[in-house]
């Protein structure tokens, strides 16, 4: 980590970033040749090491502490170092707000915010004189949480 914060110091585009950005960038490359090297160890065929990324190709960052550095208010995104953003929200973000991470698809910037949600955020309690059957819950991808009842 201490080499990244020495390249940071000495390239006036990362200057901006704030540390913990460019440790998660670092952390990254870290995940990608432990898993060269563990696919190595047990013999995996057709391994390569980590690719260089050119700047244009990287089409994600993290902030990985949510609140002073990087945050959604009044319909923007605030991150550290690069300014304030305009977003259109798709959905109240429920929970304990963890990391915010910008990424590019399909020709657009998205925020992806990461929140620990409680039950009693996601889950409709039963009232009393509720004569429904107990319902089992699946994952789902349309939704962060569907019941047996819908």
């Amino acid at each position: 980590m201490k080499v990244v914060s020495q390249y940071a110091k000495g390239n006036p585009s990362w200057a901006k970033l704030t540390r913990t950005v460019c440790q998660n960038v670092a952390c990254r490359v870290e995940e990608g040749y432990l898993r060269f090297f563990d696919a190595l160890k047990i013999g995996k065929p057709n391994v390569h090491p980590p690719k260089r990324i050119d700047r244009k190709n990287y089409r994600s960052f993290t902030f990985p502490q949510y609140g002073s550095a990087a945050f959604l208010r009044h319909g923007k995104v605030y991150l550290s170092g690069l300014g304030e953003f305009h977003v259109h929200d798709h959905r109240k973000v429920r929970g304990l707000k963890k990391t915010l991470t910008i990424k590019w698809m399909h020709g657009h910037w998205w925020v992806i915010i990461v929140a620990n949600a409680q039950e009693k955020d996601v889950v409709e309690l039963l009232q009393p004189g509720d004569n429904r059957p107990d319902a089992g819950t699946d994952p789902g991808i349309s939704a962060l949480l569907t019941s047996s009842h819908g």
